[in-house]
Protein backbone atom coordinates (compact mmCIF):
# COMPACT_ATOMS: atom_id res chain seq x y z
CA UNK A 1 0.00 0.00 0.00
CA UNK A 2 1.30 3.05 -1.09
CA UNK A 3 1.79 6.26 1.16
CA UNK A 4 -1.46 8.00 -0.64
CA UNK A 5 -3.90 4.46 -0.04
CA UNK A 6 -2.47 5.26 3.78
CA UNK A 7 -3.25 8.28 4.44
CA UNK A 8 -6.12 7.95 2.63
CA UNK A 9 -6.99 4.81 5.12
CA UNK A 10 -6.19 6.70 8.03
CA UNK A 11 -8.71 9.64 7.20
CA UNK A 12 -11.65 7.50 7.11
CA UNK A 13 -10.58 5.77 10.61
CA UNK A 14 -10.65 9.47 11.92
CA UNK A 15 -13.71 10.06 10.46
CA UNK A 16 -15.23 7.22 11.50
CA UNK A 17 -14.03 7.11 15.24
CA UNK A 18 -15.13 11.25 15.17
CA UNK A 19 -18.79 10.40 14.18
CA UNK A 20 -18.91 7.53 17.12
CA UNK A 21 -17.56 9.98 19.63
CA UNK A 22 -20.24 12.56 18.08
CA UNK A 23 -23.48 10.34 18.69
CA UNK A 24 -21.83 9.44 22.14
CA UNK A 25 -21.98 13.04 23.03
CA UNK A 26 -25.41 13.76 21.13
CA UNK A 27 -26.70 10.90 23.46
CA UNK A 28 -25.38 11.55 26.83
CA UNK A 29 -27.79 14.93 26.91
CA UNK A 30 -30.82 13.25 26.32
CA UNK A 31 -33.86 14.72 24.61
CA UNK A 32 -32.80 18.18 25.98
CA UNK A 33 -29.92 18.26 23.39
CA UNK A 34 -26.99 19.98 22.47
CA UNK A 35 -26.68 23.93 21.11
CA UNK A 36 -24.59 23.69 17.72
CA UNK A 37 -22.59 26.45 19.55
CA UNK A 38 -21.59 23.65 22.33
CA UNK A 39 -21.37 20.89 20.18
CA UNK A 40 -18.25 23.38 18.23
CA UNK A 41 -16.93 24.14 21.36
CA UNK A 42 -16.65 20.52 22.24
CA UNK A 43 -14.78 19.72 19.11
CA UNK A 44 -13.08 22.65 18.36
CA UNK A 45 -10.09 21.44 17.05
CA UNK A 46 -12.40 19.83 14.33
CA UNK A 47 -13.48 22.47 11.18
CA UNK A 48 -17.13 23.39 11.59
CA UNK A 49 -17.66 22.40 8.21
CA UNK A 50 -16.86 18.66 9.24
CA UNK A 51 -18.80 18.89 12.13
CA UNK A 52 -21.84 20.07 10.27
CA UNK A 53 -21.33 17.40 7.31
CA UNK A 54 -21.71 14.49 9.91
CA UNK A 55 -24.60 16.17 11.58
CA UNK A 56 -26.11 16.62 8.50
CA UNK A 57 -25.64 12.87 7.40
CA UNK A 58 -27.16 11.80 10.77
CA UNK A 59 -30.04 14.36 10.47
CA UNK A 60 -30.53 12.85 7.47
CA UNK A 61 -30.69 8.65 8.64
CA UNK A 62 -33.27 10.48 10.91
CA UNK A 63 -30.35 9.48 13.98
CA UNK A 64 -30.66 12.78 14.87
CA UNK A 65 -33.27 15.80 15.21
CA UNK A 66 -32.63 19.60 14.59
CA UNK A 67 -34.40 22.09 16.15
CA UNK A 68 -34.04 25.94 15.73
CA UNK A 69 -34.91 27.63 19.21
CA UNK A 70 -34.33 31.56 17.15
CA UNK A 71 -32.41 33.19 14.97
CA UNK A 72 -29.33 32.39 17.03
CA UNK A 73 -29.57 28.92 18.25
CA UNK A 74 -29.78 25.66 16.82
CA UNK A 75 -30.54 22.57 19.52
CA UNK A 76 -29.28 18.72 17.55
CA UNK A 77 -30.49 15.61 19.58
CA UNK A 78 -29.59 12.27 19.09
CA UNK A 79 -33.34 9.79 18.27
CA UNK A 80 -33.86 6.42 19.00
CA UNK A 81 -32.40 5.30 15.59
CA UNK A 82 -29.03 6.65 17.12
CA UNK A 83 -28.86 3.11 18.79
CA UNK A 84 -29.38 1.21 15.56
Amino acid sequence: MGLHEECRAMRKKIKHEFRDILCAYLMSNGTAGWRQIDIYDRFRHIPKEEIMLELEALWAEEKVQRFTVDPKTIVWRATDKMND
